[in-house]
């Protein structure tokens, strides 16, 4: 927790390394979040804001400038930026659409991802991978949690009472209270994919990984996958 700190002490976030910056990011956020989201709220700021500034043009994040996105690094981009938001940061729904479209147009026929869109890098050599569908799929699930709302928001329990003719009822409002949360977190927002559109893409990367499953991922990174 203390290096985490360190890495937000000078106002801004300092990666533990150049190519790590998001991976660490992610994981800090992820931490700070889960330890004490209020008494590191600031912190949790700057690592958004870090997060946020270095998303590509095209929705992605990678290891450098001079790299093209790449689906590992854009997970945990979204991961950081997910912890945040949890923690009452601010952040741009924009950030989150742009990463859901940069899924929704780089992902394989097959309905799996590759590592790094566009090109031969990774495992399969620019096929469709165990770790990278899992990978986009789950952030493509974040960002409809996110722009959307919850997939399936859970329904109001029916309760069979007796009642004595022309009695009034007591109405259970706890339910419609809750709804909110199960709601878009930018309620104002527009997103420029709509939810069908996103829980079709998932749907397709899952039924890839079912197709496809291994217990393990190819290529090593097991515990990735």
């Amino acid at each position: 927790i203390q290096e985490t700190l360190h890495r937000t002490s000078s106002g801004a976030y300092e990666p533990i390394s150049a190519y790590d910056h998001i991976y660490g990011s992610g994981v800090d956020a992820m931490l700070l979040a889960t330890v004490d989201p209020d008494l590191y709220k600031t912190n949790l700021q700057i690592i958004a804001d870090y997060v946020q500034s270095a998303q590509r043009a095209d929705g992605s994040w990678s290891d450098s400038p001079a790299s093209s996105g790449d689906v590992s690094m854009s997970q945990y981009g979204i991961l950081s930026l997910w912890a945040c938001q949890r923690s009452g940061c601010t952040i741009s729904p924009a950030i989150l659409d742009r990463a859901a479209d940069y899924l929704l147009r780089n992902g394989q026929q097959d309905g799996g991802w590759p590592y790094r869109p566009g090109t031969t890098a990774g495992a399969e050599g620019g096929g469709s991978s165990h770790n990278m569908t899992v990978a986009g799929a789950g952030t493509l699930g974040i960002c409809r949690l996110l722009l959307h709302g919850l997939r399936n928001p859970p329904k109001p329990e029916q309760k069979e009472e007796q009642l004595l003719f022309g009695a009034l009822q007591k109405v259970d409002t706890t339910f419609e209270e809750d709804k909110a949360k199960f709601g878009p977190a930018f309620k104002d927002y527009n997103p420029q994919h709509s939810a069908s559109a996103i829980d079709e893409r998932v749907n397709r990367a899952l039924n890839w990984n079912t197709t496809h499953f291994s217990p393990f991922g190819k290529g090593g990174h097991n515990l990735y996958y």
